[in-house]
């Protein structure tokens, strides 16, 4: 997550932004589910170094089944009231952060070390991505399985890769406009 999240924020005219200076990506150590469950009380010590804090974390594995948009809310109010009122955001990745993955490009297929249309196919033929699907139903198991047969090790510098490659023009994922539109709000364009 911090690698796809580090090249799209690097990505300020696919985003729509100004330049945005990062003070930190800090990956919560108990993963998805402290995310959701410690958010508050881990970003209180950023509370007067940053103006903004954004939570991110898959609603899968988060300990929790609420639909995305009622975790986004409840740990939004739950930062709010620690001090983070009108300068906070949580993006829930429904089910997890692969989604993102498939809506970009044919570079996708590449940085899986793979061609497009033989990805696809073969994904296809497995059961991973529906005929007519614009994605694959598992995202996460279809790039482990693509990663898998072709001996390549999932790393954090194949989410990075795919992040500054892709077109972030038809992603459709309500997770991924969430954050665009919140950090274009954020960080609107300098006036030129």
């Amino acid at each position: 997550m911090k690698a796809a999240v580090d090249g799209i924020l690097g990505l300020r005219e696919k985003i729509g932004t100004r330049t945005i200076k990062i003070e930190g990506i800090y990956p919560h150590p108990k993963r998805d589910p402290g995310v959701y469950r410690f958010s508050p009380e881990f970003l209180r010590q950023f509370l007067r170094l940053t103006t903004y804090a954004l939570a991110l974390f898959d609603r899968e594995g988060c300990g929790s089944e609420l639909p995305r948009t009622e975790l986004e809310e409840d740990l939004e109010r739950r930062l709010a009231a620690n001090g983070w009122q009108n300068r906070c955001a949580v993006i829930v990745i429904d089910p997890e952060l692969e989604n993102w993955v498939w809506g970009s490009s044919s570079r996708v297929a590449t940085c899986l070390g793979w061609q497009e249309i033989p990805l696809r196919h073969w994904l296809s033929e497995r059961g991973h991505w529906p005929a007519g699907a614009g994605k694959p139903r598992r995202p996460k198991e279809a790039v482990e399985a693509a990663l898998r047969l072709k001996k390549i090790a999932r790393s954090s510098s194949i989410y990075s890769d795919i992040a500054r490659h892709a077109s972030f023009d038809y992603c459709t994922d309500p997770a991924f406009g969430k954050l665009r539109t919140t950090l274009q709000r954020w960080f609107p364009p300098s006036a030129a």
